[in-house]
């Protein structure tokens, strides 16, 4: 599971007619986790936040950042909120450069990986 999964999802989502509308019919974070996995496409909700906030500076125009943000602004109304971008918490602390969790973190082992 990662965040590159995760910008997958979302880019399919965007692209993807036919997948954009199984995945809208979908009616919890369970549901749109487990269609996507029978898609190929396995990722965890905490990795979503991250993959729009990189999509989101990798947009074009105007166009690309509304539908990014629609699509977003769904998910998230699915799902019950925004997930936490697990870095943005070591971003505060003062401590990260010597911290393994922060370490772990940037190079994409959850906790999940860990166990």
């Amino acid at each position: 599971m990662s965040v590159l999964n995760a910008k997958k999802f979302i880019l399919k989502c965007k692209n993807d007619s036919s997948f954009r509308s199984l995945i809208y019919g979908c009616k919890s974070k369970q549901e749109i986790i487990c269609a996507a996995a029978k898609a190929g496409i396995e990722f965890a909700g905490a990795d979503t936040a991250r993959a729009f906030a990189e999509l989101k500076t990798q947009v074009q125009d105007e166009d690309e950042l509304d539908e990014l943000t629609e699509l977003k602004m769904w998910y998230e109304m699915q799902t019950g909120g925004e997930e936490p971008d697990p870095l943005s918490i070591c971003s505060s602390c003062s401590v990260r450069g010597g911290c393994t969790n922060y370490a772990k973190l940037q190079s994409g082992i959850t906790a999940e990986k860990n166990e």
